[in-house]
């Protein structure tokens, strides 16, 4: 997703990097049958977005998207999610399908604990390449942490503190803290990551007020080129 949003970077451009935290504790080269269904359903050109151990990581799944085309229930008279479909974006590219519905926490259970012993320091490396190539392009890259559910906040503690002792580390300029997009459990929709309309008009404001102190921090710079990768 990173490479292909690269593509389309101009110069002045602000990418905001929001990573969910196991993303961190994972192998960065993940495969799954969602990407390997995303390159070859929507655009198989795509696949040059791919790396070897990519390309390898999601050939497992080939099988079974072959044989899909023969299911017709998988593409023709599809009853579509209400939750989740092409349709459930309004013009500006928010998924507001499930603003006004009732919150669904009878659907999911708090995270577990995430075990900080399985953190992948390449994951952070690939973070800081990706930026790099934005910076070559005169793009600007920040770092933000994801709304997370309270109670699952509360179970990973010590491998949340480990991602943001990372990010700290490795000098990326960063929007606000872990603790700061903590959602309370009444605001998440149907998982601990997915926040309801009033949780989304809480993270915006955040956001906002993050973005509105990275850039003022730039102008007082007077070298906006300073804002990109290292503090």
């Amino acid at each position: 997703m990173l490479e292909n949003a690269i593509r389309y970077a101009k110069e002045g451009d602000i990418m905001v990097v929001i990573p969910e935290y196991p993303h961190f504790f994972r192998d960065w080269n993940y495969g799954s049958e969602e990407l390997f269904r995303t390159v070859f359903d929507a655009n198989k050109s795509n696949i040059k977005l791919l790396n070897f151990e990519q390309i390898h990581n999601c050939f497992p799944y080939a099988g079974k998207f072959i044989f899909s085309k023969f299911r017709k229930y998988e593409y023709v008279d599809i009853k579509e999610s209400d939750v989740y479909s092409v349709n459930s974006f309004n013009k500006f590219g928010d998924v507001d399908a499930h603003w006004y519905l009732e919150n669904r926490q009878n659907e999911f259970e708090p995270s577990g604990k995430i075990d900080t012993t399985k953190y992948n320091p390449v994951v952070m490396d690939e973070l800081k390449h990706i930026a790099n190539k934005l910076q070559e392009k005169g793009c600007i890259m920040l770092i933000s942490y994801p709304c997370f559910q309270e109670s699952s906040f509360n179970n990973s503690k010590e491998s949340i503190k480990k991602v943001e002792q990372e990010i700290q580390t490795n000098d990326f300029f960063v929007l606000g803290s872990p603790e700061k997009y903590m959602m309370p459990d009444s605001l998440m929709f149907n998982t601990p990551y997915h926040i309801n309309k009033q949780g989304v008009e809480l993270r915006t404001k955040l956001l906002v007020e993050d973005l509105k102190t990275a850039l003022f921090t730039a102008k007082l710079a007077h070298d906006i080129d300073s804002l990109g990768i290292i503090k």
